[in-house]
C-alpha cells in the first residue's frame, strides 16, 4: 500500500509541475503567437509594392517643399491611418510641420572655360552630370569672370581664419571645396568650425568678397534651396576642376594640402570661365516629418519611446528625375512595414514606439533637426532611436553605433540570427561628435541619444548614387522585408527589456 501512496504522491506532484509547465508554456506563447505574427505581416510584396509608387515619377523625386514629397506624406499618412497608427505630429495630426524654402531647376545651364594656348584661346564647353552638376544652391543667371581657387571659401574672424584675405574678387569666380582645414578632435572647436561646413556661409563668404559666381568641388547633385540671391552656383568634379587649375604651378591635390595645412592662399587660375542655371526660387514653401506612434501598455513604461527613423525625401528634379529607390525609398518603406507589424500584431508593447519619416534629410538633416526642437517628450526618455538609410541589398545585417551602447545590440542580433535566420555583425566605435551629418541617426548620437543605424552585410557596393540611376533595379526586396522583420522583432524585444 505504501508503494502504491508514494506512487500516487508522485504522480499528482508530476502531474501538478506539468500543469505549471504548460500554463508558464501558455503564458509565453500568447507573446510568441503575436511576435510570430508580427513577424509574417512584414511583405515583401508589399515592400515592392510601396516602394516602386514611391520612385514612380508622379512623385517626381520626393524633393521635400516639392509638390511630389507632398505626395509621398499622403501616401504614408494613409497607410498609418489604416493600421491604427496614432498621429504624434502638430496639433494632433501626423504632420511635423516646418518652413522650406524650393528652387525649381528647370534645366542643366551651362560651364564653359577659355584656355589660352600660344595667341589662340581655347573654349571648352563642359558636360553636364559628367563635367559638372546643376544645383538647386545656385540664382538664375549667368555669370562670367576668371577663376579663384580659395581652398574651403572660409572667412571666420572668431577663429582667425580668413580664405579670402589679401585677394580681390570683384567680379571673379570662386573655386572652392566642401568641409574645413580643422582635422583634431576637440568637441568645442568641432562646434565652431562646424557652422562653415555647409554651402550656404561659404556662398555667403565668396559674395561678401564681391564674388559673382562659384564652383564647388564635389561630383554629386545638390537640392539644396539657393539662400543667397545673385550667385551662380554649380558643381565640378575634381578632374573639372584639376583642368581648371592647370597653368598654376600646382595640381589640385597640392594646393588642397597647403590650405589643409593653414599656409593656403588665393590662387587665381588666369582661365575665364563663365556659368550659368535656370533656376526659379521659391522662398514661402513648407514640408513636414511624418510621426505616428504605437503607444505602449505599460503605465509607467509607456512614457519612454523607441524611434524607428528613415528619410523619405529625396533630390527631386535637376531637371531630370532622381529616383532615389535605394536612397532612401529602401529605408522608408523598411521602417514603414516594421510598424505596420507591430502595429497590426497587437503585440504586446510596454515601451511607446514612435515612427518618423524624416523630410529634408537631403538638405542638410533639416527634418530631424526640427524634430528634435519639437520634441514632444524629452530626450531622456527616448530608450533608443533606430535608422535606416540605404539598405536596399545584401545577405545579412549590421549596426553602427557607440560601445556606450552595446547592451541593446544583443537584441538586433537574436532578432537577426534567430528570426531572420540572417548573419549579423556589429560595428562599435567609441562615442564622438560627428560635425559631418550623413544620415538623421548622427544628429540623434550627437545628442548622445542611443542611436542605431539598421545596415546590411554581403551587399553591392558602391551602387548608384544620388544620379538619376538610382531606381527600382537597385532594390532587393526579400532582404528588405527580412530587415523590416529585424526590426520589428528587435524593437519588441527592447521595449518589453
Amino acid at each position: 500500500m505504501k508503494k502504491i501512496f508514494f506512487a500516487g504522491c508522485a504522480l499528482l506532484l508530476c502531474m501538478g509541475f506539468a500543469r505549471v509547465q504548460a500554463q508558464e508554456k501558455d503564458a509565453l506563447s500568447e507573446q510568441q503567437l503575436k511576435m510570430m505574427e508580427a513577424f509574417h505581416i512584414v511583405s515583401a510584396a508589399d515592400i515592392d509594392q510601396w516602394a516602386r509608387t514611391l520612385v514612380s515619377d508622379e512623385y517626381r523625386g520626393r524633393r521635400s517643399g516639392d509638390i511630389g514629397y507632398d505626395m509621398a506624406v499622403d501616401f504614408v499618412i494613409d497607410h498609418f491611418m489604416e493600421w491604427g497608427i496614432q498621429p504624434k505630429g502638430d496639433n494632433g495630426t501626423y504632420e511635423n510641420t516646418f518652413a522650406q524654402p524650393y528652387c525649381d531647376v528647370q534645366g542643366v545651364g551651362f560651364l564653359k572655360a577659355y584656355y589660352a594656348i600660344g595667341k589662340d584661346t581655347v573654349v571648352k564647353n563642359y558636360v553636364a552630370r559628367k563635367d559638372y552638376f546643376p544645383t538647386a544652391l545656385s540664382d538664375g543667371g549667368e555669370a562670367t569672370g576668371e577663376l579663384v581657387y580659395v581652398g574651403y571659401g572660409i572667412n571666420a574672424p572668431e577663429l582667425g581664419y580668413n580664405d579670402y584675405k589679401g585677394v580681390d574678387l570683384t567680379g571673379k569666380i570662386v573655386l572652392c571645396e566642401g568641409g574645413f582645414p580643422y582635422k583634431g578632435k576637440n568637441v568645442d572647436s568641432l562646434k565652431m568650425w562646424n557652422k562653415y561646413l555647409r554651402a550656404q556661409p561659404k556662398i555667403a563668404a565668396a559674395k561678401a568678397a564681391g564674388a559673382k559666381g562659384l564652383l564647388f568641388v564635389s561630383k554629386y547633385a545638390n537640392p539644396m534651396p539657393m539662400q543667397t540671391p545673385g550667385m551662380i552656383v554649380a558643381f565640378v568634379s575634381k578632374e573639372t576642376a584639376q583642368e581648371l587649375l592647370s597653368g598654376t604651378g600646382r595640381s589640385f591635390d597640392e594646393w588642397h594640402k597647403r590650405f589643409d595645412a593653414f599656409k593656403g592662399k588665393a590662387v587665381p587660375t588666369g582661365h575665364i570661365v563663365s556659368l550659368g542655371a535656370e533656376n526659379t526660387f521659391y522662398g514661402d514653401r513648407t514640408t513636414a516629418n511624418i510621426v505616428g506612434v504605437i503607444e505602449g501598455s505599460d503605465p509607467v513604461l509607456k512614457n519612454e519611446y523607441i524611434i524607428l527613423g528613415a528619410h523619405i525625401d529625396h533630390l527631386g528634379m535637376l531637371p531630370e528625375i532622381y529616383p532615389g529607390a535605394q536612397d532612401n525609398v529602401s529605408g522608408s518603406v523598411i521602417t514603414m512595414a516594421a510598424a505596420k507589424a507591430l502595429a497590426l500584431s497587437k503585440v504586446d508593447l510596454k515601451r511607446s514606439v514612435v515612427i518618423v519619416l524624416f523630410a529634408s534629410e537631403e538638405l542638410g538633416i533639416l527634418g530631424a533637426e526640427h524634430f528634435l526642437k519639437t520634441l514632444p517628450f524629452p530626450k531622456e526618455k527616448v530608450t533608443c532611436m533606430i535608422n535606416t538609410d540605404m539598405l536596399a541589398t545584401g545577405t545579412g545585417f549590421m549596426v553602427h553605433s557607440s560601445n556606450e551602447w552595446a547592451d541593446l545590440v544583443p537584441y538586433f542580433r537574436s532578432a537577426s540570427e534567430e528570426w531572420a535566420r540572417r548573419p549579423f555583425k556589429a560595428n562599435l566605435t567609441p562615442w564622438e561628435y560627428k560635425t559631418r551629418l550623413f544620415t538623421d541617426g548622427n544628429l540623434f548620437q550627437n545628442f548622445q541619444i542611443p542611436t542605431f543605424e539598421l545596415k546590411s552585410t554581403g551587399g553591392k557596393w558602391p551602387a548608384p548614387y544620388h544620379v538619376p540611376e538610382d531606381t527600382m533595379d537597385q532594390l532587393d526586396p526579400v532582404i528588405m522585408a527580412d530587415a523590416a522583420r529585424t526590426m520589428a522583432i528587435a524593437v519588441i524585444q527592447i521595449a518589453n527589456k
